[in-house]
């Protein structure tokens, strides 16, 4: 039986400095299965708006602030802005405790 899974490596720093290098997340995804965590969980659970879901949920997936503004065709400004109101409504504080965040709230695979 062969099965194809996605690993993505992220960076991250558990003390906040940037481009430390000695730590990373490494999100191991099976394509076959979809996340659990739905656009309509995170705005009733976070309040987060229609935007500001779509820009978390992509950075969950691995997206970074270049790659979100250029496919939902706004400014990198305009995303960051968004990505902080989205720290602020779920209590992360960098992009690497949001997706921990997030990929806590998937269930198990089955």
């Amino acid at each position: 039986m062969k099965f194809s899974l996605e690993i993505e490596v992220l960076p991250a720093d558990p003390s906040g400095a940037t481009g430390s290098g000695r730590h990373a997340i490494i999100v191991v995804a099976d394509p076959e299965h979809e996340t659990d965590i739905t656009p309509t969980f995170l705005r009733r659970h976070y309040g987060l708006t229609p935007g500001e879901t779509e820009i978390a949920l992509m950075v969950m997936n691995g997206g970074d602030v270049k790659d979100i503004a250029e496919r939902m065709s706004v400014s990198p400004s305009t995303v960051k802005t968004h990505l902080q109101h989205v720290f602020d409504k779920t209590g992360t504080h960098r992009q690497a405790d949001l997706i921990r965040l997030l990929l806590g709230l998937r269930s198990p695979c089955r």
